[in-house]
């Protein structure tokens, strides 16, 4: 009682049950393959391992930091969904499912397409970093399928990229952890090294402290 409030300003804000959406980001590679209508299934983290169908709704013809907008609407309301709980979406795009797979945290994105920052082994316990173009394939959790680019067995910087350049050199802080299997499906840890489903991974810390 008694505040000013400025033009524009939100003075209260109503939620409404029963019509709750999933906000997501597509990669521009992607978003040319997601239509409205497109089949969704959504993992929401409060729920479990509980999987919900859902519909693409909106795909946003202007892109925001380098994805593209989209609002995927649950299939059925369920009283246990509040707003703001986190959730994953599985888009159903009809193609054949990669082999590999790496952190979405690992893949950045420009006007000119995806990419990665491939840690190849140099002298002593170092590495070269390598920028390497990639084709996306589907987002499963918190990971992408990689249909070309990349191969079995390489590292991948999946945090700091921002500070990461062609042709730097790098250490790992910590050293890798051998004995964590990952599949395609998985969620892996940052720094994970690309692998098939079912194959033994190295789980390096990212290289946030590069020398």
């Amino acid at each position: 009682q008694g505040e000013s409030v400025a033009a524009g300003q939100p003075i209260i804000i109503v939620s409404r049950g029963g019509e709750l959406e999933v906000s997501v980001g597509i990669p521009a590679d992607m978003v040319s393959a997601v239509k409205v209508g497109t089949k969704v299934s959504i993992e929401v983290s409060a729920l479990g391992d509980k999987r919900l169908p859902g519909t693409v709704r909106e795909v946003s013809f202007v892109s925001e930091s380098s994805t593209y907008p989209a609002r995927v609407a649950f299939d059925e309301a369920l009283d246990v969904l509040r707003p703001g709980m986190a959730a994953a979406a599985t888009f159903d795009l009809g193609s054949k499912v990669a082999e590999l797979s790496v952190p979405a945290s690992a893949v950045a994105n420009l006007e000119e397409g995806s990419f990665v920052f491939v840690l190849e082994p140099a002298e002593g316990d170092t590495f070269t970093v390598t920028r390497r173009s990639i084709i996306l394939g589907a987002l499963i959790g918190e990971s992408f399928e990689i249909e070309k680019g990349i191969a079995v067995g390489e590292r991948v910087a999946a945090a700091g990229l921002s500070s990461l350049v062609d042709g730097m050199k790098v250490k790992l802080i910590d050293s890798p952890d051998k004995s964590a299997p990952k599949e395609a499906a998985s969620k892996p840890s940052p720094g994970d090294k690309v692998g098939k489903p079912d194959s033994e991974v190295a789980t390096p810390k990212a290289p946030e402290g590069v020398e």
